[in-house]
Parts: structure tokens; sequence; C-alpha cells
């Protein structure tokens, strides 16, 4: 027997299967998609800490000589211009940008 006799024809054979590869292609892109997003972390956005003073060291990077010569300063600026100015220091930005985290603050 020759090939071309025992096969067959493809028209006959990738019609009816041609619904069920689509099917399997998106339910395996579905779960790729579904895996990936159970295995992406999470986006962790940092909280904005109360302003309890006009420096706020969440951070714990400023001595407490430091943060009150810090606010004696602030304190002095804003008697003399009536401009309020604060610090705040922060351990982590999470995912956000510098500009993003400002804007929460603000």
């Amino acid at each position: 027997m020759s090939a071309r006799a025992t096969s067959i024809p493809r028209r006959a054979c990738a019609a009816p299967l041609a619904p069920f590869v689509l099917l399997a292609f998106a339910l395996s892109g579905f779960a790729l998609l579904a895996a990936l997003f159970v295995a992406a972390p999470p986006a962790i956005a940092a909280d904005v800490p109360y302003l309890t003073g006009r420096a706020v060291d969440e951070a714990n990077v400023l001595s407490p000589a430091a943060r009150e010569r810090i606010e004696a300063a602030l304190a002095a600026h804003e008697q003399k211009t009536t401009n309020q100015v604060a610090v705040l220091t922060v351990p982590s930005l999470g995912n956000d940008s510098v500009e993003e985290f400002a804007v929460k603050v603000f």
C-alpha cells in the first residue's frame, strides 16, 4: 500500500478537531494567566502615617536629638514665614514611586 492510500485526508480530521484544539489552547492560556496571577505577589502600597508632629520618623533614622532640632527649626521657620513644613521618613515606599507616594501624603 502506498502512504497516500492509508492516510486520512487532512480535511476530514482537521475540521472536527479544530474547536477542541481552540478550546484546549484557550483553556491552557487561561490556566497560564491564572497561574501567573496567583504566583505574582500582590502589589503592596505603603500606608501613609498620621501626622503627629513636624517630624514623623517612621523609618527610625533620626536620633531623638536630631528630631528635636528639626522640629525646632521647622517651628522657627513657621513662626517667621507662616509656611508649614513637615518631615516624613518611611521605611519603604512599597511598590509606589516617590511621586505616587508624595501624592498620597498630600
